[in-house]
């Protein structure tokens, strides 16, 4: 178990553009290592695309923010996370640990509890989908990490 504070964010339903795109970013920063225990991914859209959860060394830049809730009723809120949903502007990746083909009928999952990947201060996490999709679709995410403070 990483000690620290647990928080999970959820995008709720986006349209996910027809270009190759970050369906979310999540930066550690301010002296704050992060360690990514789970993400999911859902979509009605039938088609196989190819997702990686990546490592970006600068921060991709447009899109939405979304406000992680802390897993604890009194704990505090996240100082270190952004989160954009979907970006329109990609930063520069430095390596994936996890590279699939999503049916988007299924959902993709990454699960490394109890442990984590860990995300340094001033790098990014990213999900990623590489190919153009062709055409826009609906999609979801739920992430869970742990803010090491």
């Amino acid at each position: 178990m990483i000690p620290g504070q647990k928080y999970t964010a959820t995008s709720g339903i986006f349209t996910v553009p027809a270009s190759a795109t970050d369906l979310f970013l999540l930066g550690a920063v301010a002296n704050v290592p992060i360690y990514l225990h789970r993400v999911v991914a859902t979509s009605g859209n039938s088609a196989v695309l190819g997702l990686q959860l990546l490592r970006r060394s600068t921060a991709s830049t447009g899109g939405s923010s979304i406000t992680p809730r802390n897993t604890s009723p009194a704990g505090p809120a996240a100082s270190s996370t952004l989160l954009l949903n979907p970006v329109t502007t990609t930063g520069t990746g430095t390596g994936d640990f996890d590279d699939q083909s999503w049916n988007e009928l299924a959902p993709y999952e990454f699960n490394q509890y109890p442990d984590g990947e860990i995300i340094v201060p001033g790098t990014f996490c990213a999900l990623w989908m590489p190919t153009a999709p062709g055409s826009t679709f609906t999609a979801a995410w739920t992430i869970e990490f742990t803010e090491v403070k």
